[in-house]
């Protein structure tokens, strides 16, 4: 019975791990003024368990009046719904329950009582590589 133990750690293991980052290349961000919002798509494969899965999706950059580099998750706190940016009113605004959030991700109506996730993001080399959770 006790060597039952490790082969079943050894295949439940995977399946019950915490998800963890990976860090994606969003390339070069040009012609992104103080200010501006910019949507930045990604492609990646995921390992979820034993599957390993293509997975996508889009964050959103902001250009903040220091100079930094802010990115934005686009999945609403409310109900995980992806939120869009609105330059006509500088909000992000999701389209589930009418939420919107303010040009610094702080829900401004709605359901949502948190802010936009902020990822952590770096410069190198010139690139910008933003932590997605996996």
């Amino acid at each position: 019975m006790a060597s039952a133990v490790p082969v079943v750690s050894y295949v439940v293991a995977p399946a019950t791990q915490e998800p963890h980052g990976t860090w994606v290349n969003f390339g070069a961000v040009e012609n992104l003024g103080t200010g501006m919002v910019r949507m930045l798509t990604y492609k990646l494969i995921a390992k979820d368990g034993w599957l390993i899965l293509p997975r996508g999706g889009v964050v959103w950059a902001k250009m903040q009046d220091d100079g930094a580099l802010k990115v934005f998750s686009s999945v609403c706190t409310h109900l995980g719904c992806t939120v869009s940016w609105r330059e006509q009113s500088s909000t992000f605004e999701c389209p589930c329950h009418s939420a919107s959030f303010d040009a610094n991700g702080k829900p401004i109506a709605g359901p949502p009582k948190r802010s936009l996730t902020v990822l952590e993001s770096k410069m190198e080399d010139g690139k910008l590589l933003v932590l997605l959770p996996v």
